[in-house]
């Protein structure tokens, strides 16, 4: 069952995390619940109708579709666009938001709209998919509110001493171990975390 809330991926190119986003919001899609994905990167290839622009996804949601890709100039202003879209409609809508530390730097202010979606998501029925390789440069505020966070591989100090403050060395060493196992060809591996974020914790494929 598909339900509101923040579900973000961290981890490295190739950890795995943009499948399984990917497996995710076409669940919500086939489950009829209508997600516009922000492909900066052009990395999604199936959905029911793309666009360079949020006003024309919205539209196409409107003769039916369900998961609609957008492809804009600007992706910080599109995934305002998209983020105001769903926080309007009232009724349970995605948007899945790649490389989401670019849209929501650390240390910045929330534009208006992802501000809303990201902390008041429950009361606008908002299913809200981020990911990015940089867990340091993301918003606290989208880590924290997050009602699923997976961990893939991630290396780096930086990153990995953002993981520690999270679940401590215990969530550090074993996502150090997915990378091992990403390293050793094995991508997939990673640690999911709920609203309770305690150990133990178990990497699961």
């Amino acid at each position: 069952m598909i339900v509101a809330g923040i579900r973000l991926s961290v981890g490295v190119s190739g950890a795995g995390k943009t499948f399984g986003v990917r497996r995710e919001v076409c669940e919500a899609a086939r489950a009829g619940v209508p997600v516009i994905v922000i492909d900066r990167m052009h990395e999604w290839e199936r959905g029911d109708a793309g666009a360079f622009d949020v006003a024309t996804a919205a539209r196409y949601v409107e003769e039916g579709a369900r998961l609609v890709i957008v492809r804009p100039r600007d992706a910080v202003q599109a995934a305002e666009d998209a983020c105001r879209w769903a926080r309007d409609r009232r009724e349970l809508a995605g948007v899945a938001l790649p490389e989401a530390h670019r849209i929501a730097p650390n240390g910045s202010r929330l534009s208006d709209a992802l501000e809303d979606c990201a902390t008041a998501w429950r009361h606008f029925k908002v299913a809200l998919w981020c990911d990015t390789q940089r867990i340091s440069l993301l918003s606290r505020t989208i880590t924290e509110q997050a009602r699923t966070l997976r961990l893939y591989a991630i290396v780096g100090d930086l990153d990995s001493r953002a993981v520690a403050e999270l679940g401590g060395r215990e969530l550090a060493d074993q996502v150090q171990e997915a990378a091992r196992r990403l390293a050793a060809g094995e991508p997939g591996w990673h640690v999911e975390l709920g609203l309770v974020r305690v150990p133990p914790y178990e990497l699961r494929r």
